[in-house]
Formats: structure tokens, sequence, C-alpha cells
């Protein structure tokens, strides 16, 4: 495979923030494009896998997709993979990649086939096998049934290594000429890449995820957009049988005694004793307070537990493409960009969050890292050292060109840090102080019990203390003059974390 130096002469300059640290990185894309790593997937016990998507090529409605191997260790042994995804008249797009029992690897995605710039000659599916060495078994193309051919629009697609050891491809897909419709799109692909079957159904869901149950006798289809049979017009799963993949049950990602839900962009695992681990946009309460939420159900749908993460005086935007790993420890990792704005890129800055739990839902550790840019996370993956990385985006509207984000990819190690804490040159924090700036209070969220927050003026004058034993803590500053602050979390006579905080 091509080493990094071929990834230079596509004029991709990897630009590293800090020296790295025991089994963490921080790679950054840097070009004149909007690019975005919109996937990680595993590949084994030294590498994960990151699919690279590149906007503003020279035709502007082609957009090429580029496959890497990442080492967990060391930036530096990054490489591209041989396969070329995209045409000078065919953009294709990759939703899926999985292992068979062969440990060969199986990608899926949609295309399209132009004629000119403003001319489109197709839409279809596409198929390509490699084996362990990343050699081409077979590229295949789909034709989409009649029924759909005029949808042109579409949403995550999912691809399922059934027990029989084939692939089931599912997608959503939907268009509004000359009326509106809505389709969900299954194709069952045998190991040779041969169609079995397809089957086309009404459905205004769109698929967040798609997991066995916890026997493998069904198939759970995560959906959000739809109402799911008796759960009053929320968002949960389907159940479909695993011949024909008809409906046989749904279940709701609804509680009804404190009015907490999921819905938006969510993702969904099952954990070794067949639990189902669901993480998307959740609420609570009513007026509903929003954040990051992960519910927690038995082998019979059966709601056992809930952990609302982040806060409701802040915005929170699930993972885009996936936003649950879990590890051979069973370690339960989510992600998002926290506090973040509306928009493709706008003019103000946010964080990338990332949460660490037990099985039992309890939190064991969070991250804040940036503050210096907006950043849009889009997929994780759990990596063999007991780390996790990260991907998306990110953008300054001070330093980027409009309309160019960079892609970047954040490796982190076991406790979710990248390098040494103390010898940090981009912001990685474990409290945040929020709202922020704010008025007549401030929030400080933080991990870290039996320590004091103190927040100093300007001129460094002591104004507060405050003695942190829970997960959030909230203090009154009403009395306090506008302008800016400085913050110090002590721990044990040392600091664990400083930042700036700001009264309107």
């Amino acid at each position: 495979m091509p080493k990094l130096k071929i990834i230079k002469a596509l004029f991709f300059v990897m630009i590293p923030f800090w020296v790295c640290g025991q089994n963490s990185y921080k790679l950054l894309f840097k070009t004149n494009n909007h690019e975005i790593i919109t996937h990680l997937f595993y590949e084994n016990s030294e590498n994960f896998i990151a699919v690279l998507q590149t906007y503003n090529t020279p035709n502007k409605y082609i957009v090429k997709e580029t496959i890497f191997s990442c080492n967990i260790n060391n930036k530096d042994d990054t490489l591209r993979w041989p396969v070329k995804l995209w045409r000078s008249d065919t953009s294709l797009r990759v939703g899926a990649i999985v292992r068979d029992n062969d440990q060969n690897f199986i990608i899926a995605g949609n295309g399209v086939h132009y004629y000119d710039y403003d001319s489109i000659i197709s839409r279809f599916h596409w198929i390509i096998k490699l084996d362990q060495n990343k050699n081409i078994i077979y590229e295949k193309m789909y034709n989409k049934p009649d029924e759909i051919k005029n949808l042109d629009f579409y949403t995550w697609l999912h691809l399922l290594y059934t027990k029989q050891g084939n692939y089931l491809y599912a997608e959503h897909l939907y268009g509004f000429i000359p009326t509106s419709k809505f389709r969900v799109f299954f194709m069952l692909i045998n190991p040779d890449g041969d169609t079995i079957k397809t089957k086309v159904s009404k459905s205004f869901a769109e698929i967040q995820a798609l997991t066995y149950n916890h026997d493998s006798s069904a198939i759970l289809m995560h959906e959000s957009g739809q109402p799911i049979p008796n759960c009053d017009d929320t968002d949960g799963a389907l159940v479909l049988d695993t011949t024909n993949f008809d409906v046989i049950d749904g279940f709701c990602y609804y509680e009804d005694a404190n009015w907490e839900m999921i819905s938006g962009v969510f993702d969904a695992k099952l954990i070794s004793n067949g639990d189902l681990i669901v993480a998307g946009d959740g609420s609570a309460g009513y007026p509903p307070g929003v954040y990051l939420s992960i519910f927690k159900y038995d082998t019979n749908y059966n709601l056992i537990k809930i952990a609302h993460l982040t806060d409701p005086d802040t915005s929170i935007n699930p993972g885009w493409a996936e936003n649950i790993a879990i590890n051979k420890e069973e370690k339960i990792f989510v992600t998002g960009s926290f506090d973040n704005a509306l928009g493709l890129f706008p003019e103000q800055y946010c964080w990338v969050y990332v949460a660490k739990l037990d099985t039992g839902l309890n939190l064991i550790n969070e991250r804040y890292f940036g503050g210096d840019a907006s950043y849009d996370v889009y997929s994780l993956t759990a990596t063999d050292d007991g780390g996790i990385a990260v991907c998306g985006y990110r953008y300054d509207y001070l330093t980027n060109e409009p309309n160019e984000g960079d892609a970047f990819i954040i490796k982190f190690n076991p406790d979710l840090w990248v390098n040494i804490p103390n010898n940090l040159k981009i912001p990685i924090h474990n409290a945040i102080v929020y709202p922020n700036p704010g008025k007549e209070y401030l929030k400080i969220r933080t991990t870290i019990k039996n320590s004091d927050f103190k927040l100093f003026n300007a001129s460094g004058k002591l104004i507060l203390t405050k003695n942190i034993s829970d997960l959030v803590t909230e203090i009154n500053t009403k009395h306090l003059l506008k302008g800016t602050y400085y913050w110090i979390i002590y721990q044990n006579e040392k600091t664990v974390d400083n930042g700036k905080w700001i009264k309107l």
C-alpha cells in the first residue's frame, strides 16, 4: 500500500498540532478543498480505517472518496489504499465497510454517472470486495429498481453481514418530483456479489442503524422521522424478519415518567449479553432539556437504564454517521460536537465531546477537545489499545476560506487524552464552564471530584472559590461585573484544568 508520501503527492499536508503522546495523536488534512473524514471502521489490532470525502473537485459534481489505514500508535504509518473510488464522470460515495469470515473487505455505497457537469445519466448502488491485502476481488454496480429511479436524495446507508454469510444493504431514499415519495430499499447480496433479493418499502424514516437482535433471529432497523407502531409518534426501532424484511414488531426510544426520549441522529450497538445500547439526541422533562443521551434495553426490548450526558444549557450534535463504539473490554464510548452552532461553516467555535462509560451506563470520564474552531463530528471507532479515534471536519471562520473545511482524525488514548495533559499545545479539557458567555450563573461540568474551582478577574484577583463534588456544579454570578474571567480547577494542590469565561 502507498505510504504517506503518496498522500503528499496528492497535495494533502498532514499537520501535527503537538508531539504524540502514548497511543494518541491528531491528523489534520489541510488543502484548498472542503474535506470530511466521514467514517471510521475497525481494521485489526494495529489499524483503523478512515474514509476521506473531498468536495470542490474540477468537476463540481464529483465527490472524491479515499480510504486510509491509520496506525493506532503512529500517525506517520497512515497508508492510502490502492483502490480508486472516483472517475472523471462518476461519483462514488462510501457508506459502509464490513469484514467477512475470511477477513475480506466489503465496501458498499451509492454513486452517480454524469454525462457532463449538468446532466445525470443514472444513479446506482455499488459494492467492491477486496482481499486482506486490499486487492480487488470484484467491483459491481446495481441499477435501482424502477420504483425508486427518480428518488434523488439519499441518507446514510447500512450494510449488515448476515449469519448466512451474505450482505444486506439497506438505504432510505426520497424525492419530490412529481410528488413526494419516501422509500426504504433492501438488497440482499451473496458473497460473489450477485443479488439474491431486493425489496422496496414505503417509509418516511431515515435508517440510523441496522443491527441484529440478541440471538440474530430478527433484524432491528433503528429509525428516525417516522412513527414506530405503539410509540406515540416517537423514534425507535422496527423489528424485521430475516427472510422478507417484513415488520413484525417495534419499540420506541421513550420513557413516559419523565418525558425522556431519543430522536434525531443516533446509533445502536449490542453488548455481549445481548443488551442494546442506543445513543443520540436525547431530551427529558417538560419543557424538554436536550442532551447527548444513552438508552439501554434488555433482550425483550425493555428499557432498563438511561444516561443523559452534556447539559440542556448547551447544544449537542451526536456524530452524524456513528456515535457509539464498544471496545473488547466492553467500555462504551460516545461522541459529538458540544456547544455547536447551526450551519456547515458557522462563525462560532465549539468542542469535540467524548465520553467513556461502563455497561451500566456509569460515566467513567469525559473530555472536551477544541474551542479553537468549529468542529463537526461524524464517526468514531474503538481501538485495541483501549482508546478511540474520532473524525469529522474543522472550520475556523478567521483562517479558512469560505466553504473550506479541514478533515481531522483525533486518536485518543484509553484515558481520553491526546498527549500528556500538562504539555498540551491545543486545548483539551476534562471540565467545561458554560454557558460561555454567560450572565446570571455559570455551570462547571467535570468528572474530576473532590476539587476546587477558583474564578479570577482580569487583574488576577481571586473572586470566588467553590468545592466540586458533583458532575455538574452551578454558581450564581449575578453579582459579578461584566468582563473576562479566568478559572482554574485544583485537585490536591495541583492545577488539573483552566480556561476563560466571559460575563455579559
